[in-house]
Order: structure tokens, then sequence, then C-alpha cells
């Protein structure tokens, strides 16, 4: 298997545990996990927010979309239920639950985007 090819196993995967994630209620966010002291949001946002480069072509893209301005895509993510941000830290900020965050890192935008805020959120919305 190739790097492609684990980055698409990984992308499905990570993917699936969204849509299963996607349907706690706030309570069982909060439930504790087998992993010692380790909330459900906990290992989700674990789980979710290992780092990926988002692959040439889309970063080409986005490129283009921002007139050739790179410094117009840097965002910076940031928890507003757990101690976390990521991103660059003059980039604009995109706020949200982890469990929003990680929908938005796994590719599910229809599903996070109600539940975010920020100035970021407008890069989000180019074509």
């Amino acid at each position: 298997m190739d790097r492609d090819e684990k980055w698409a196993v990984i992308a499905g995967r990570r993917r699936e545990l969204a849509d299963l994630l996607a349907g706690l209620h706030e309570e069982e966010w909060e439930r504790p996990s087998l992993c010692a002291e380790w909330r459900i949001r906990d290992v989700a946002a674990h789980v979710a927010l290992t780092p990926q480069s988002p692959g040439i072509l889309r970063i080409l893209a986005a490129g283009v979309r921002a007139g050739g301005d790179f410094q117009a895509l840097s965002a910076r993510l940031v928890a507003t239920d757990v101690d976390w941000t990521a991103g660059d830290a003059d980039g604009a900020e995109i706020r949200g639950s982890a469990d929003a965050l990680l929908l938005l890192l796994t590719g599910r935008s229809a599903a996070a985007l109600p539940r975010l805020t920020g100035d970021g959120l407008e890069r989000l919305a180019a074509p």
C-alpha cells in the first residue's frame, strides 16, 4: 500500500468515526472512555486532530482561490470546550467545540459549519 492509499484509508476511517460521533448527545461526550481519565470527547479529539497534509492539489486550488496570496490561507483552529488550538497564530480564527472541529477536519463541513464561528469561516465557503 503506497502513501496515498494509506491516507485514503485513514480518511475513510476518520469519516466513519465522525459519522459515529455526530449522533452523540452532550452527556455521551462527557462519559468516561476505555482510556483512563479520558472522556469520549478527549479520545475523539486525540484521534481526529492528528496532523495531515491536505495534499498539493488542494493547496494549489486554495492558492488559486486566494488569488495567489498564500498568506490569506492561514487559519487558526480554537476549541471552545477544551484547551486546544492549532494552526497559524496570526491566521483567521475558526472557533467551535472539539467535536465540531473534528467534523470539519474529517470533511464533514455541512455538519460542522453551523456550529463554528470566526473570521476563518469565509475561507471555508470559498468555491
